[in-house]
């Protein structure tokens, strides 16, 4: 009965931190885009939690687990430290689309998400489903949740297009309004990692919480110091905000094998990723596809990566993994597709020029992040 305790204490700790990773998205994301859309993104990231919450409580978490929650556990404990992996899931595209998304058609495109799509592949993984019978290995979701979630955005992007300005002639320079608050979600990002990949293993177990929660602090120390390294190399400067990308693209690495992982071993799994979102930026950037966050080479790409690096570090086999890989980018992919098809021959997909050159605050909330006139009175 202690056990039990413990193990109830311990997962609704780590729920918490996972919580808190959604302030970590909303000042991520808000900082990285134009002042004039903070609202409108920051709102994105708490619609989706919520949204994910209330389809978990009414049946989508009997869905993607039919057997219930482990007995080690109480059933409304685990049910909620799954509800918060969907969101994070359902989150990720938020961030991809930002500046130029409809509200109706982002709410509609994550809700369904939320509520179908996610909860089926769970259901297919970790829920004792098909893929989880052929051996398919993701401790804590870098294919389940962070794949998935990218997969599903990079057809709403490339459908929705770049925003206004961003590649052409008349291109000119996106950068982060606010490199303190990508760097400040960043760092609540990283710490609500802990509970993601080291709550996943559910009981209070002594040894292997240690174990996770090193590698999970190696990889991303590595990706970010692979990234500055890289940046510095090519660019002749150190681009702060990749850095910060490699190390969540450390952090995406090592969440599929880190329960099997050592530190030293996630400390090449976290470099590798650091490696893979410079590549995958530079490449998005080429392709002129606009990924305001560079979310999908953090969760697509080092999704991937993460998803075979326990066959690299831990001796997984490829087979399951591979097909994993496969099954999940076809899934999400295929729901981008057609739900963002769908939505474009409906409500439309994009706001208009005009509400996206005055921001998506005024026009869909009528209200500023930065108030203009108290700016002005602090400064008198």
């Amino acid at each position: 009965m202690i056990a039990y305790h413990l193990n109830n204490l311990f997962l609704l700790g780590s729920q918490i931190l996972v919580f808190f990773m959604k302030g970590g998205f909303a000042c991520l994301e808000a900082g990285s885009c134009r002042v004039s859309s903070a609202v409108a993104v920051i709102f994105k990231n708490y619609f989706v939690m919520a949204i994910a919450v209330v389809c978990w409580l009414l049946g989508r978490f009997a869905l993607a687990f039919p057997e219930g929650a482990p007995d080690a556990v109480a059933r409304l404990n685990f049910l909620g430290f799954q509800a918060m992996f969907a969101a994070t899931a359902a989150t990720i595209c938020s961030g991809m689309a930002a500046e130029r998304i409809r509200l109706v058609a982002f709410c509609i495109f994550s809700a369904v998400f939320a509520a179908a799509v996610y909860p089926f592949i769970v259901r297919l993984t970790w829920g004792g489903g098909w893929l989880g019978q052929q051996g398919y290995v993701d401790f804590a979701g870098s294919g389940v949740v962070h794949m998935a979630g990218a997969f599903v955005g990079l057809p709403l992007i490339v459908m929705l297009g770049s925003r206004l300005r961003r590649f052409g002639d008349n291109a000119h320079a996106f950068v982060p309004h606010c490199l303190k608050f990508v760097a400040l979600g960043t760092t609540v990002l990283w710490l609500g990692w802990f509970g993601f990949n080291v709550g996943s293993n559910v009981v209070a177990d002594g040894d292997a919480m240690a174990a996770i929660a090193m590698s999970t602090m190696a990889a991303p120390c590595a990706g970010f110091l692979v990234a500055a390294l890289l940046t510095a190399c090519f660019t002749r400067r150190v681009e702060f905000s990749l850095c910060l990308n490699g190390a969540l693209g450390g952090l995406v690495s090592i969440t599929a094998g880190c329960d099997a992982i050592g530190p030293q071993a996630a400390l090449m799994a976290g470099a590798i990723g650091g490696a893979i979102v410079c590549a995958g930026a530079y490449l998005l950037e080429l392709l002129e596809v606009d990924d305001v966050v560079c979310a999908f080479p953090v969760h697509g790409f080092c999704g991937v990566w993460g998803v075979l690096a326990p066959c690299v570090f831990a001796g997984a086999a490829w087979e399951p993994q591979l097909i994993g890989i496969a099954v999940i980018g076809a899934i999400a992919l295929g729901y981008g597709v057609v739900m963002s098809l769908a939505l474009d021959c409906t409500i439309g997909l994009r706001v208009s020029a005009e509400d996206e050159e005055k921001g998506l605050d005024r026009s869909d909330f009528g209200v500023s992040a930065c108030n203009p006139v108290a700016l002005a009175e602090r400064e008198n």
